[in-house]
């Protein structure tokens, strides 16, 4: 049985009729990619480890693993399919075969220890994508693709950028295809906030959002010093046990609702400043 990689990489097949006869040809060919590939993207995991019974070597596994990957959208909802893949592909080393010939000479050509980052929302704060781009994980800390959609979130929905620094023998692939300059690392990790990552993507939401409505704020890195300023209250009243109830009624946003209307949030947004608490509260006391 052989790779086959189809001619013609297929976005998002969506099932209809006859679909699954051929996604049955498919397999039955040896057309592990293109079995996979006849699987709308949400179901790519799942198809990919059935096809994995049928692989021919890890070797091969290893590079359908990342093709997978590399159109996912979708990494910490299949953790445990992907927990599983990957215990068979490093039986023997065979993890090398993540990597192709352009990331090896790449990554060999990097330093022993890397500063790596990741932008996270306070549900995938544990990942195994990290980038060595500054930039490009304050972007994911304030975009979000799921369910078929992506968008960019609000400012008072934006998450955070954490950091670390892992030696290279930590990292189990590196990928540029997606000009993300993207660090795996073999399992699901967090890292310490990172605070000029974390303001990028706080000015980015606020850029976006000026761009979506008639709001203008004169002063994103004021407001970004306030945000900050709430963040060491909340953080302050976790250490102390207070409830999400709790820090509410302290209105630890008022002390700053005559500098902008509306406490944190642009004027006119009709958000709610307890909402921006309430989403902080929880990514706070989730990394405690």
């Amino acid at each position: 049985m052989e790779y086959v990689q189809p001619d013609g990489l297929v976005a998002d097949m969506q099932p209809g009729p006859g679909m699954e006869d051929l996604q049955r040809d498919a397999l039955t060919n040896g057309n592990l990619m293109g079995y996979i590939l006849r699987h709308p993207r949400d179901q790519r995991w799942k198809a990919l480890s059935i096809a994995a019974v049928c692989a021919p070597s890890r070797k091969v596994l290893a590079t359908l693993f990342r093709e997978v990957w590399e159109d996912s959208e979708s990494i910490w909802s299949e953790r445990r399919i992907i927990g599983k893949l990957l215990r068979t592909i490093r039986v023997g080393g065979n993890e090398k075969w993540l990597f192709t010939e352009a990331d090896r000479r790449a990554f060999n050509a990097l330093p022993e220890k890397l500063k790596i980052y990741r932008g996270a929302k306070p549900w995938n704060r544990n990942g195994m994508s990290w980038t060595l781009d500054l930039h490009r994980a304050s972007f994911f800390a304030c975009y979000h693709s799921g369910n078929g959609f992506k968008y960019s979130l609000r400012p008072e929905d934006t998450g955070f950028v954490m950091e670390k620094t892992v030696s290279k023998r930590r990292v189990l692939f590196y990928n540029t295809e997606r000009d993300e300059n993207e660090i795996v690392l073999p399992r699901f990790e967090r890292g310490d906030l990172c605070v000029e990552g974390t303001k990028m993507a706080v000015e980015r939401a606020l850029e976006v959002s000026r761009r979506g409505t008639t709001v203008r704020d004169s002063n994103p890195t004021a407001r970004y010093d306030i945000m900050l300023g709430v963040r060491a209250k909340v953080q302050q009243m976790i250490s102390e046990g207070k409830s999400i109830e709790e820090v509410l009624a302290a209105k630890v946003t008022a002390t700053y609702e005559s500098t902008f209307p509306g406490g944190l949030l642009s004027s006119g947004s009709g958000i709610s400043a307890d909402r921006y608490v309430r989403n902080l509260y929880s990514q706070l006391k989730g990394g405690t």
